[in-house]
């Protein structure tokens, strides 16, 4: 895999949700405000004490609509398409386009070959669950690229993201980018799967449309487009 290739103008100082949250919580306002960024709060640095009992219980509350909007996408999709079948989903609000991702590797048995994501932004408690697959080895190496607000927008989960592919040797781009496909091999078995969605990995109330593919030459298609883009990058030539 090629190196990790980002802007190192990143200045954010502060480490990842495991050394926010490695000590007891008793740090004071800036323990707490690291945990808010790190669980993807408004970041807010003028926040004033009291909103903090209000603002502890809506991560609470999104530990629990994280657990249920998985459970929602497993009764969507409760089998992968066969090969050179697709399944063509038109649905809002009950869960995110994230979720399909885990979904699928769960699966084809719950270890992905590769992983290939393009979409304009992450949450920042979507890029901890996509870090949580990459550390927990879930999946194999992993490219992603995002439109160029998910640095600004979502600095938190940016660092967080960057620092662990570059660890493990993937891949990072940010380009002028709006498409949101996913691409998720486990050759053994046979999956090619290729998912091509409205949404972006957002918590999203809107109707959106998703279309899963198991197709060996449609996923080797947007694979040579992912791998044509990261080569352009490097040697600094128009993507387009």
């Amino acid at each position: 895999m090629e190196p990790i290739d980002f802007d190192f103008d990143f200045d954010f100082d502060f480490g990842t949700e495991e050394d926010v949250l490695e000590d007891d919580g008793n740090l004071g306002l800036g323990a707490m405000l690291g945990e808010e960024i790190a669980m993807g709060e408004d970041r807010n640095f003028e926040v004033e004490l009291p909103n903090f009992a209000r603002k502890i219980k809506i991560v609470a509350k999104r530990k629990m609509q994280i657990k249920h909007r998985q459970e929602n996408c497993r009764a969507i999709l409760t089998e992968l398409p066969e090969p050179g079948e697709e399944i063509h989903v038109l649905g809002c609000n009950k869960f995110d386009a994230w979720d399909w991702i885990p979904r699928v590797i769960e699966l084809i048995g719950g270890q992905a070959d590769e992983l290939y994501l393009n979409t304009w932004i992450i949450s920042t408690h979507h890029t901890r669950e996509l870090v949580d697959l990459i550390k927990t080895g879930r999946t194999g190496p992993a490219t992603i690229i995002t439109g160029l607000l998910y640095k600004g927008k979502e600095p938190a989960g940016y660092a967080l993201l960057v620092e662990e592919l570059a660890k493990r040797g993937g891949r990072y781009l940010a380009v002028k980018s709006h498409a949101k496909v996913t691409l998720i091999r486990h050759e053994k078995s046979n999956h090619w799967i290729t998912i091509e969605t409205s949404a972006n990995c957002s918590t999203n109330e809107k109707v959106e449309q998703t279309t899963i593919f198991n197709d060996r030459d449609l996923y080797q298609w947007y694979r040579d487009w992912f791998e044509d883009v990261f080569q352009k990058s490097l040697d600094r030539v128009e993507l387009w």
